[in-house]
């Protein structure tokens, strides 16, 4: 293999990584996501019932 084509395969091997590690950081910028929805329906809900109860003792 030729210097330009052993640079070729480097940077081939470079990119790959950098692809596997942006699908990795999606995945879990994804989760983070979900896990911040399921926080956040929890807290609505939280919220809903302290309210409730406030109208209730007024």
């Amino acid at each position: 293999m030729n210097g330009a084509a052993n640079k070729m395969q480097v940077h081939i091997a470079t990119v790959k990584r950098k692809v596997v590690a942006t699908q990795n950081n999606t995945q879990t910028l994804q989760s983070r996501a979900l896990s911040l929805e399921g926080t956040q329906a929890d807290l609505n809900l939280k919220t809903a019932d302290i309210e409730s109860h406030v109208e209730t003792t007024q």
